[in-house]
């Protein structure tokens, strides 16, 4: 059979009820990202 590369994953954001922030999981970790759906600076 021929070699058939792992399938890239593309992060996504997601909200995390108890902290009210957003958070994405890269490389098994998660990392906050600040307040859920508010503007930058």
């Amino acid at each position: 059979m021929p070699y058939r590369p792992p399938a890239l994953r593309i992060p996504s954001c997601r909200y995390h009820k108890p902290s009210g922030q957003a958070v994405v999981t890269l490389n098994g970790r998660d990392h906050y990202l600040g307040k859920y759906r508010s503007k930058g600076p």
